[in-house]
C-alpha cells in the first residue's frame, strides 16, 4: 500500500512526473562496440548514422538496387516554365517565344499552351524498348547497369578509401577455417564404413548403427568432413 504522501502526490494537480527526453535517454545508453576489423573500428564515427558512416568510408549501404530509405534523393532538374508571359504588351503572337523543339527525356513531358495560357496539348516522349538513345550512347538507368551473369570474371573496382583497401587486403589474406569431427562421430562413421563400405544408402537404412536416422546426404557430408572413406578405413 502507498503511504499518504504518495497518495497526495497523485491527487495534487501541481505534481507532474519528470519525463526524460528521448535524446537524453539515448545518451545514457552504452554504445555497442563495432564488430569488425581494426581498420573499420578506427575509421568509424560514433556521432554519425550507419548510412553516413558507410558513405564516408566508400562502402555500399545495401546490395539491393532499390533499397528504401536512408539515401538522399537526387536533385530534381530545373523545371522550365513554357507558359507565355501574361503581359499586355506580349499578347501578340510575334512577342511570344515558341518552345525550342527537341527530344523529350523519358519520364518527362512538355505542355504546349496558346497565347492565352490555355493548355493545347501535352507532348510525351516516344516509348522505345531499345537501351540505346539517338546518339548511340547507352542509356543511364536509375538503378545502374544490368549485371552480366554469364561472365565468370569478377569485376575489379578500385578502392576509394584507405579503409576499403585495408578491408580488401584482410579479405584477400583470409583462409577457410578447417573443420574437425568429434571422436564420437568418427567412431560412428568407422562402424558404418566397416559394415557397408561406400554404400551410403545402406548406411542410412541401418537403424542400429545410424541411431540418429541421418539421411544419405547428411552421411555424405559427415564423411567428407571426417576426411573421406580412406581415412575412416584406417
Amino acid at each position: 500500500m502507498a503511504n499518504p504522501r504518495q497518495r497526495r502526490k497523485v491527487k495534487s494537480s501541481s505534481y507532474r512526473p519528470v519525463k526524460q527526453s528521448r535524446r537524453a535517454a539515448q545518451k545514457l545508453r552504452k554504445q555497442k562496440p563495432i564488430r569488425g576489423p581494426k581498420a573499420l573500428q578506427d575509421a568509424w564515427d560514433p556521432k554519425k548514422t550507419l548510412h553516413q558512416n558507410y558513405s564516408a568510408l566508400g562502402l555500399v549501404q545495401s546490395l539491393q538496387p532499390s533499397a528504401s530509405g536512408g539515401s538522399e534523393p537526387n536533385q530534381a532538374p530545373a523545371v522550365i516554365d513554357l507558359r507565355p508571359t501574361l503581359h499586355p504588351k506580349a499578347s501578340s503572337s510575334s512577342n511570344v517565344e515558341e518552345p525550342t523543339p527537341g527530344p523529350i527525356r523519358q519520364q518527362f513531358g512538355r505542355i504546349i499552351r496558346d497565347e492565352d495560357g490555355n493548355v493545347v496539348r501535352i507532348e510525351l516522349p516516344e516509348e522505345d524498348d531499345a537501351e540505346v538513345d539517338g546518339k548511340g550512347k547507352e542509356k543511364e538507368l536509375p538503378w545502374g547497369k544490368p549485371s552480366n551473369d554469364d561472365s565468370d570474371e569478377e569485376m575489379e573496382v578500385e578502392a576509394k578509401t584507405e579503409t576499403v583497401r585495408a578491408i580488401e587486403k584482410l579479405s584477400a589474406a583470409a583462409r577457410p577455417k578447417s573443420r574437425f569431427s568429434s571422436q564420437g562421430e568418427l567412431s560412428l562413421l568407422r562402424e558404418l564404413v566397416k559394415a557397408h563400405g561406400e554404400d551410403v544408402e545402406a548406411m542410412a537404412r541401418d537403424r542400429r548403427r545410424n541411431s540418429w536416422q541421418r539421411t544419405a546426404g547428411q552421411l555424405k557430408a559427415a564423411i567428407r568432413k571426417a576426411g573421406g572413406f580412406d581415412k575412416l578405413r584406417r
